[in-house]
């Protein structure tokens, strides 16, 4: 199935950012209540004016644009909403956030397998970008660094695959050598193919924490799919020894979740329940009952959290 959502550039970064702020406790998803101010500071418009109504409208766009999902049968669709939404500043400085149930499997996947951070997301300029950072993210984590995405499934994620919205990119003469200049990036070469800068790729290499790279493939003389290989800026850490401990010494009650819950978003998910416990960073206790986050990890989400709790500005300098 494809999944996709139709979002502007602030909309996607206030996407991300909150499925970077999920708390993975003993209620999931529980209501979550996060300061106005946090989102004007991680938007970058606390200086202006109209910034209430530039969170307003990011949400009201998230509202009115429901994750899709699809298959090649066009008898078999469906529209998801992602969350509700209320704020009102005479009551409280807090806008209140309560995710619907269909979306949960999705935003669990974007938070815990894509990787995104909502640094890198704020310092990309187009919507372009910010749909193709969680792409490359994908092929960096799931295909180790290098895939194959056809231009077809490219123009499905940029939202360009629309002839009459976009007839300059399906143009039989000019079309592809548009859509891969003005939208991904990628222009020919006296060494081959290059990625522009200032480019929706060109940024992402610039501000993220990941640099691209790509090679259009052609079937005849018709380039109809890219080579794509992601590789992340940052040298690879030695991990640090697991240490035995004992749950309740070091581990904070939120962090303790039933295995009867992970098997549940095991079946809404269809990932294995050891790769749920890996993905959220889980172990499984002495006696198979619970799963627990050990004090390392849950430091690290305690330090993420803070992305959306009034510390926006510690949590975008800390790598």
């Amino acid at each position: 199935m494809k999944h996709r959502y139709d979002l502007s550039l602030n909309a996607q970064k206030v996407l991300f950012g909150l499925a970077q702020s999920i708390d993975h406790t003993l209620d999931l998803f529980g209501e979550i209540e996060i300061n106005i101010q946090a989102f004007f500071d991680y938007l970058g418009v606390n200086h202006r004016e109209d910034r209430w109504a530039v969170v307003r409208d990011a949400f009201r766009e998230i509202s009115e644009n429901p994750l899709q999902f699809s298959t090649e049968d066009a008898r078999r669709w469906s529209f998801i909403p992602w969350m509700s939404v209320e704020f009102d500043a005479a009551d409280s400085s807090h806008v209140k956030i309560q995710f619907t149930e269909k979306a949960k499997p999705f935003l669990l996947q974007l938070n815990g397998y894509v990787k995104i951070q909502g640094k890198y997301i704020t310092a990309l300029g187009s919507p372009h970008a910010t749909w193709l950072y969680p792409v490359m993210k994908m092929i960096e984590g799931k295909y180790y660094g290098q895939h194959v995405l056809s231009i077809q499934r490219l123009m499905e994620y940029t939202f360009t695959e629309d002839k009459k919205q976009h007839p300059g990119y399906h143009d039989s003469k000019h079309g592809k050598n548009n859509f891969l200049s003005r939208v991904l990036g990628i222009k020919k070469s006296d060494n081959g193919y290059i990625i522009v800068d200032d480019s929706p790729l060109g940024q992402i290499n610039k501000h993220t924490d990941i640099t691209v790279s790509a090679q259009p493939l052609k079937t005849g003389l018709k380039i109809d799919r890219i080579a794509f290989v992601v590789q992340s800026k940052k040298a690879t850490k030695k991990p640090l020894p697991e240490q035995p401990q004992k749950y309740g010494e070091t581990q904070n009650m939120a962090y303790r979740v039933p295995m009867s819950q992970l098997f549940e978003l095991s079946a809404a998910t269809g990932k294995t329940v050891d790769v749920l416990m890996r993905e959220m960073k889980y172990k499984k206790s002495a006696d198979g009952k619970w799963a627990y986050k050990a004090n390392e990890n849950w430091v690290k989400d305690q330090k993420q959290n803070d992305l959306f709790n009034g510390a926006v500005d510690a949590y975008i300098n800390n790598d």
